[in-house]
């Protein structure tokens, strides 16, 4: 009789302390079981995370949260970030993401351009330029002039997480937009980049 396959399951970790002048909120995902070394990449990044806080040394109050969302979890991949606010005092503040997909059979990390066939690595960034684009014509996101903007160059290996639906594509805070616009993200769906990708999602 064939095993059943038992699909891992996240559990999520709190930590709350103050640091110096910093007052923290952490949360980060542990996996049950791990087969990909999942559970040593977050806690490695709480752990660094910490160690930046504590070495602020800020005149101000500081405040430093993380929240960590799944994006997936299935017998394929999982996926999901670490949402990071630093607020500085009772005005300043800006975000960060640390991203991270896994994938059934490989250890560790895997950057974007792994899930990339030679063609999706060379087709992706002006896609995703097309879409940055897209959402600046909505007018929604006070996005950068095109001159302004260097989406492709930005691109980075481990900007992007995936869902059950598709690929997301993020840039850091201030990298293609304003500051109040955030992290943006762009999203394509698996039929939109089918044959860009070397793994069947």
């Amino acid at each position: 009789m064939k095993k059943q396959q038992v699909l891992p399951a996240v559990e999520v970790r709190r930590w709350e302390a103050r640091l110096g002048n910093a007052d923290c909120a952490l949360h980060w995902p542990i996996l049950t079981p791990d087969p990909f070394g999942f559970n040593a990449f977050w806690q490695g990044r709480i752990r660094r995370l910490r160690q930046r806080t504590a070495a602020a040394n800020s005149r101000f109050p500081l405040r430093v949260t993380a929240d960590w969302q799944e994006t997936r979890l299935d017998e394929l991949a999982v996926s999901g970030f670490l949402e990071i606010a630093v607020c500085t005092g009772y005005a300043d503040w800006r975000l960060e993401r640390i991203s991270g997909t896994f994938l059934q059979g490989r250890r560790g990390i895997v950057p974007l351009g792994a899930l990339l066939t030679v063609e999706g690595r060379r087709r992706l960034p002006p896609l995703t330029s097309e879409k940055v684009e897209q959402l600046s014509e909505q007018g929604e996101t006070p996005f950068f002039p095109p001159r302004m903007r260097k989406e492709e160059a930005i691109l980075q290996p481990y900007c992007y997480y995936l869902t059950g639906e598709g690929l997301a594509v993020w840039f850091p805070q201030e990298s293609i937009a304003p500051r109040p616009a955030g992290l943006p993200t762009v999203f394509f769906s698996f039929d939109e980049i089918r044959g860009l990708l070397r793994f069947s999602f």
